[in-house]
């Protein structure tokens, strides 16, 4: 087993294993909520007011806001779908960049173990399913800031089930070009937000730049990628990301 499969299985184990275990004493968590939905936030909000271990720190509606806050807080409250992949991107970000925070999931109906099982391998702590109430959401919280989340035996089920296909998996190459090489650090970030399904307008907002500008970064990557559209463009950001993370390119690229 390659050592990411092996790191990825070990990762979902380890989830498994701290569903088990017993709550230990209570700290202040202080919460911070992503939604674009003003009603989900004040439901949050008003479910967390009166607990004494509890702090809503603020409220975000995208992944970027959320990240500006991230040093505020040890636990987010991510909606299921961020605008842009943002709920994706944050969690890996949170990661990577916030170890001490802990993510959980919004609004994930039971029925789509698979979903959730998905967002535990990009990061996730746990999550918040739509048929929980607002004590199982209180107990979630708590569980994850100590680092014992809860687990439903179907989402256990659903874990096992991706341990054993991680284990026989093999696994496969990242998509590379030596074009990768040659972007230019803002090609780069523009390389990211495409992956995030940002429209050339979104670009030029996100970076202040001219949406002309943005126009002959597109194209300069496309050229220098080799490739004919945006959507194959995306399919290098695996091996771009392997190399921003500090990592040689691995020898079978």
């Amino acid at each position: 087993m390659s050592k990411v499969v092996a790191a990825s299985a070990n990762s979902i184990a380890g989830l498994l294993a701290a569903g088990h275990c017993q709550h230990v004493g209570a700290t202040m968590i202080r919460v911070l909520v992503v939604s674009q939905s003003p009603l989900l936030c004040s439901i949050v909000e008003a479910v967390i007011e009166n607990e004494a271990d509890m702090q809503l720190v603020g409220r975000s509606a995208t992944a970027d806001a959320a990240l500006e806050q991230a040093a505020q807080c040890n636990v987010i409250l991510a909606q299921r779908q961020l605008p842009h992949n943002g709920t994706l991107f944050l969690l890996g970000t949170i990661v990577t960049d916030y170890p001490h925070v802990k993510a959980l999931v919004m609004d994930l109906p039971r029925s789509e173990s698979e979903q959730i099982v998905h967002f535990i391998e990009q990061g996730a702590a746990g999550y918040v399913l739509r048929e929980d109430s607002a004590e199982e959401l209180l107990h979630k919280i708590r569980a994850v800031h100590k680092g014992r989340p809860r687990i439903d035996p179907q989402i256990a089920a659903a874990l096992m089930a991706r341990i054993a296909e991680l284990a026989n998996s093999r696994p496969q190459p990242l998509a590379f070009s030596h074009g990768l090489l040659e972007l230019t650090e803002r090609e780069r970030e523009v390389l990211r937000l495409i992956g995030r399904n940002f429209t050339n307008r979104e670009i030029a907002r996100h970076l202040v730049i001219e949406i002309g500008t943005v126009k002959n970064h597109v194209h300069s990557i496309l050229k220098k990628l080799d490739v004919s559209n945006r959507q194959q463009a995306a399919a290098y950001l695996p091996a771009l990301y392997w190399s921003d993370n500090g990592h040689s390119i691995p020898n079978y690229l």
